[in-house]
């Protein structure tokens, strides 16, 4: 099976996000913009995965560290083709463009970076301004790394045999990987694979539950009592949201009108006369005598 992969050893493999171009301007974007020598094979894999197969390990390599990832408005990303590739698992392979400041300068060597390229992985290339030495800050290279380690902060480099300098490591777009969802671009830790979301209306937008208020009740004396906070409509007895309910007044007021309705059903006469003509209560706060009288009109 290994020999049987090795023919695909240079093949990268393109996923789109949303919409996959026509072959025809995918091979024309790729000959137009990625610089190659020789002519690649294409071929679709499915809505979303073109296979690209390189004929040489220098174009390969050219295409896998190179930075654009745009064909015809269409945003994609650039996997490298194993024996286990999967069309429905990203593979945790990605090129990493860093940066070394501080390089020595007697160490802007192809084959001094290809050894020190060794810590993170594959070497891919290096930065043309790194190769000119026309950047003395530090040396800028591409590597191939797995995303599921730890991304290296630094190391030491030997520089003679009395000096040994520390080495810090810079990525330019340090690259993630899930391995809650096994995709690019995020960690397992905003993951958002398995979450549980209500949608009103299709809007796609997170429902949020909110809390009811509910009036609160209080049995005393055998009555119940709302409670004055959040009720708009207002009480049986007339009081609105922004009057404060005494707890006095209410039951003197009941107290009242069971006295009045004991004289009602004591006397006939007073029952008819209170039923024709409205009647005054006049209640003293200090005291629990109720005085009937009639309105004069």
């Amino acid at each position: 099976m290994t020999k049987a992969a090795d023919d695909f050893r240079f093949a990268l493999v393109l996923k789109f996000s949303r919409s996959r171009p026509s072959i025809d301007k995918i091979r024309m974007h790729v000959m137009k913009s990625w610089g190659l020598m020789e002519v690649p094979s294409i071929s679709f894999m499915d809505a979303y995965h073109v296979l690209i197969q390189m004929q040489s390990e220098k174009g390969f390599v050219h295409a896998w560290a190179r930075e654009g990832r745009v064909i015809d408005g269409n945003v994609f990303r650039l996997f490298r083709w194993t024996k286990d590739f999967d069309l429905h698992v990203e593979s945790s392979l990605a090129p990493q463009w860093i940066f070394l400041p501080g390089f020595p300068m007697h160490m802007y060597r192809t084959y001094c970076l290809q050894i020190l390229a060794s810590r993170f992985g594959r070497y891919l290339g290096t930065g043309n301004a790194t190769l000119h030495k026309t950047r003395a800050m530090g040396a800028r290279k591409c590597v191939e790394v797995d995303l599921k380690e730890e991304p290296i902060k630094g190391f030491p480099i030997v520089v003679s045999s009395h000096r040994t300098i520390w080495q810090e490591v810079r990525y330019e777009k340090l690259g993630f990987y899930c391995t809650k969802c096994c995709r690019q671009g995020h960690t397992k830790v905003v993951c958002r694979m398995g979450e549980t979301r209500r949608n009103a209306g299709g809007t796609g937008h997170r429902v949020m539950q909110k809390k009811i208020w509910k009036g609160k009740t209080s049995e005393k004396d055998g009555k119940k009592v709302r409670d004055e906070e959040g009720d708009e409509e207002g009480d049986e007895e007339g009081v609105g949201p922004s009057q404060p309910v005494s707890t006095d007044v209410p039951l003197l007021q009941l107290e009242a009108a069971n006295k009045v309705l004991a004289l009602e059903d004591a006397d006939g006469s007073l029952l008819k006369q209170s039923r024709e003509e409205p009647v005054n209560l006049q209640i003293a706060r200090n005291g629990t005598d109720v005085e009937s009288r009639p309105t004069e009109e």
